[in-house]
């Protein structure tokens, strides 16, 4: 059995969910190495980030300035989270309680209060966040 994530309960694909944005942004903070960053993810927010006049050239650039890597497997496999800051761990996109790059958010947050976590049998469980 897979250990239980903070905040959140186990559901399956047909599982009825009320959920309702209040905007708050509880969900931006505490989310240290909670907000993975896949290739497309990095590619949107760089075109992003660039067409809204921020210095950034390329990909690369974003990944040094924005986002760390992990190691999620003793084999050296890592992925990309998107950085935090501050006491409370807030991403560090979020200013004035707000995503500043909302149009172009990671999957993590396009799906959000859903999440994908991979089971030790390599298939995929799916939980819904309890945190607001």
């Amino acid at each position: 059995m897979e250990p239980e994530i903070k905040n959140a309960v186990r559901v399956t694909p047909s599982t009825r969910i009320r959920f309702k944005c209040t905007g708050c942004a509880e969900c931006c903070r505490h989310v240290k190495q909670t907000v993975p960053v896949d290739s497309r993810d990095v590619f949107q927010i760089t075109k992003h980030l660039m067409e809204s006049g921020e210095e950034i050239f390329c990909t690369d650039q974003f990944l040094v300035k924005y986002a760390e890597p992990a190691m999620i497997d003793e084999c050296g496999y890592f992925v990309y989270f998107l950085k935090t800051e501050g006491p409370d761990d807030a991403c560090i996109f979020l200013q004035n309680n707000r995503c500043v790059i909302h149009a172009v958010k990671p999957r993590a947050c396009r799906v959000y209060p859903f999440m994908i976590e991979p089971t030790a049998s390599g298939e995929h469980g799916y939980l819904y966040s309890l945190e607001r």
